[in-house]
């Protein structure tokens, strides 16, 4: 039968087509996992013939890091308008025995001083929510020097980085500094709630009388 031949000449050819798109395919395949196994071998190779120099490259990319990081954390640590310099001509101790009162009015005046809405000065609350945010984040910037300050002295690397023994005393003493800051902060802003609140409830007692 005519037809019943032509279909298995067609079913043959395209039998031979796949199977040569199938050899193709692994051929292709061998080839690219040969070209991975050879580039590994030059790559394994090629490092093995440059060790010292990776090392060396290494070491002073992770020194060059630290040392940026270090760098612009103290920038804006020891800037004098920080802060952790706030009060700066008295340590923690001195601070502590200063009465709250005093202290309370005096970081509300520097909040105010510090971030001034120009296009609404009497908004206190811009000044508020700004100057804590700022004081949190220093504390967290402080927070992460520390963590790279204890890291240098356990590798007892501090001469490297140009550090000093005394200098994770500072940074701690700073910290708690101004983790006392946001104290001080936090209990006024929580008194400040409470006697809105208060006054709020005394005025919808007089409007009910």
């Amino acid at each position: 039968n005519p037809q019943i031949s032509i279909l298995a000449q067609a079913r043959a050819e395209a039998q031979a087509v796949a199977q040569l798109y199938s050899q193709q395919c692994i051929d292709f395949f061998n080839e690219q996992k040969n070209s991975c196994l050879q580039a590994k071998q030059d790559l394994f190779s090629w490092a093995h013939d440059n060790m010292i120099e990776i090392t060396v490259t290494g070491i002073v990319g992770v020194y060059s890091y630290y040392a940026y990081q270090i760098y612009q954390a103290n920038k804006i640590i020891f800037d004098p308008a920080a802060w952790s310099n706030w009060y700066a001509e008295k340590n923690l101790e001195q601070i502590l025995s200063v009465p709250h009162e005093v202290l309370e009015s005096k970081l509300l005046f520097e909040c105010q001083m510090r971030f001034i809405n120009f296009d609404c000065p009497t908004d206190f609350m811009h000044a508020l929510i700004q100057s804590f945010v700022s004081i949190q984040s220093e504390i967290d910037l402080i927070a992460m020097q520390i963590v790279r300050y204890k890291w240098i002295t356990a590798c007892r690397c501090l001469p490297i980085f140009l550090i000093n023994s005394t200098s994770l005393a500072i940074l701690e003493e700073k910290h708690k500094k101004l983790l006392f800051i946001k104290h001080i902060f936090a209990s006024w802003c929580a008194r400040y709630k409470i006697n809105c609140h208060a006054d709020s409830s005394a005025v919808m007692v007089v409007k009910k009388e």
